[in-house]
C-alpha cells in the first residue's frame, strides 16, 4: 500500500496548470482518459484526493512519465538529482527508435557546445 507525502501545490492544482500549458480543458482529459466528470470535479476542488489509479491514467492519457504525476500527487518523493523536464525528455525519447535518439542527442550535444562557446 502506498502512503501519499505532503507537497506543497495540491495534485488538483498541478493538474489544472498541465492542463493550462496544453491550452487543454477538463472536459477534454475527460475524453482522452475516461476519468468521470464527477471525479475530476472533486479533484479540482479537492473534496477528493486522486488515487493511483486516476493519477496513473491522468499521467497516460497526457503521454507524461507517470513518476511525474505519482509526485504531484505526492506518491513519491521529489528527486534531487533529475529534473521533471530531464524525466520528459527521457520518457520522450523511449518512444523513438535507436537512430532517432541518436540525432537527438547529436543535436543536444551541438547545442551544449554552442551555448559553451557563448560563455
Amino acid at each position: 500500500m502506498f502512503c501519499a507525502m505532503k507537497t506543497t501545490v495540491s495534485f488538483g492544482d498541478w493538474l489544472e496548470e498541465e492542463l493550462k500549458s496544453r491550452n487543454m480543458k477538463p472536459a477534454d482529459l475527460i475524453r482522452i482518459s475516461n476519468i468521470g466528470k464527477g471525479t475530476l470535479s472533486d479533484i479540482f476542488s479537492g473534496r477528493r484526493k486522486a488515487g493511483i489509479d486516476v493519477v496513473i491514467t491522468v499521467a497516460d492519457a497526457l503521454e507524461i512519465p507517470r513518476e511525474i504525476a505519482l509526485r504531484a500527487a505526492g506518491f513519491l518523493e521529489p528527486t534531487k538529482d533529475t529534473s521533471e523536464t530531464v524525466e520528459q525528455i527521457v520518457h520522450e525519447l523511449k518512444g523513438m527508435s535507436k537512430e532517432e535518439q541518436q540525432e537527438y542527442l547529436a543535436y543536444i550535444r551541438w547545442a551544449n557546445n554552442q551555448r559553451k562557446k557563448k560563455k
